[in-house]
């Protein structure tokens, strides 16, 4: 998804990737090559960096030197700020994409303050779940309910931290799974129901997105929604649409 926009939006443009050592780095990144296809060639310098590091400045230098003009940051929230840190550092100013991990509008916020607004701004990010601070969510069914169980549960937790938000929509569809597996529920019957989700009311997630498994297909959400930084908040651009094409 990723991959079209910039296809749609900057077809010439010269693109950096900075992307997790392991396999959910590696995975996003495949993706993204898959998703350019013969433009994957546009792609002038990739760098990575160990889970286990505390830096990714030296990355962040080699990838400016490239001169690509979009940044695709594909890393959890820690490594998402220091990368963007060290871009405004170096007076590097890219089109970011932001990967969904690092991209929750309280690690946002985080690195207009340890940066600068402008290295985030019309940064483009994927969502797939609802965003607790959005003005667009203030009276949503799913968020008032999203507050009381955080209210009755966490009351000292950050409701704006997004990744609560995740949290809930996993505990709602591993629920779904447990009722269907039935009143005495073993590992098979849990395993089996997992992988025949068809959940469409998640309160948690976007409207339009789905949570569906199959015995083929176990990757539980394939739909979402492109969003873009302004004004220290996420704005949709367009709607919810399909990862595949």
């Amino acid at each position: 998804m990723y991959a079209r926009h910039i296809l749609a939006n900057k077809p010439k443009a010269k693109i950096a990737v900075l992307y997790q050592n392991d396999d959910y780095g590696k995975d996003l990144l495949a993706g993204f090559r898959s998703g350019l296809g013969a433009k994957a060639r546009n792609i002038a310098s990739t760098q990575s960096y160990d889970p286990l590091s505390t830096e990714v400045a030296s990355q962040i230098a080699r990838l400016r030197s490239s001169r690509a003009t979009v940044f695709m940051l594909i890393a959890t929230p820690p490594f998402a700020i220091r990368a963007l840190v060290a871009a405004n550092r170096l007076g590097w100013r890219p089109q970011v994409y932001i990967n969904q991990v690092g991209s929750a509008t309280n690690i946002m916020r985080i690195i207009g303050l340890s940066a600068s607004p402008k290295i985030i701004d019309g940064a483009i990010t994927l969502q797939a779940y609802k965003d607790p601070t959005n003005p667009r969510f203030r009276n949503d069914a799913g968020m008032k309910l999203y507050r009381s169980i955080m209210t009755r549960f966490l009351p000292r937790g950050d409701v704006n931290d997004g990744f609560h938000v995740y949290s809930m929509a996993v505990a709602h569809t591993f629920v779904d799974a447990l009722r269907r597996a039935g009143r005495n529920p073993t590992r098979a019957g849990i395993v089996r129901t997992a992988a025949s989700l068809n959940v469409k009311n998640n309160p948690f997630v976007l409207p339009g997105v789905a949570i569906k498994t199959s015995a083929s297909d176990h990757f539980p959400i394939e739909q979402g929604q492109l969003w873009r930084w302004s004004r220290n908040q996420w704005n949709a651009v367009g709607k919810v649409i399909p990862a595949k094409p």
